[in-house]
């Protein structure tokens, strides 16, 4: 693919991903793209956001949209079991260090924290994250404006 310009809120972050396209939409390294998320007035080396994976280990699907119960059991709702077997990219807060979306591979729900009930609920992406040649690849735009932050790709 010709090389693009891309500015994430107005940060040239065009050398830090490899973008390729699928069927008309625009892809990034879901990691590198993920962790190039920061503001023109965020101190060098500063980002909103950290990746992870279920691959990494670092974090248990289980663990994070799991629940304790009052019978002090640990339960993951029923909505939330399909979940638990598909690939996943954990967005973390850069500066809570604390999962706030969890994106699934090939799926366009995705579940967000909700910090006033203390928990996650299921939400619509336009576009669902992709495995390409044992990579993660997340769809552009679609997690931009998930995430509301301005990109701008040439």
């Amino acid at each position: 693919m010709e090389d693009k310009t891309v500015l994430i809120n107005g940060i040239d972050v065009s050398d830090r991903f490899d973008i390729i396209e699928l069927n008309d939409i625009l892809y990034a390294d879901a990691e590198l793209y993920i962790e190039s998320f920061a503001a023109t007035d965020m101190p060098e080396g500063m980002r909103y956001y950290n990746f992870h994976s279920d691959a990494d280990g670092y974090y248990s699907v289980y663990d994070i949209i799991g629940i304790w119960g009052e019978d002090e059991n640990f339960y993951v709702k029923d909505g939330f079991k399909k979940f638990l077997d598909m690939d996943v990219i954990i967005v973390e807060s850069y500066f809570t260090e604390n999962p706030i979306v969890l994106l699934f591979v090939d799926s366009n729900e995705a579940l967000l924290y909700d910090s006033e009930s203390w928990g996650y609920h299921i939400v619509e992406i336009e576009e669902a994250p992709r495995i390409v040649d044992g990579e993660m690849y997340m769809p552009m735009e679609a997690f931009a404006g998930f995430m509301e932050h301005e990109l701008e790709i040439d």
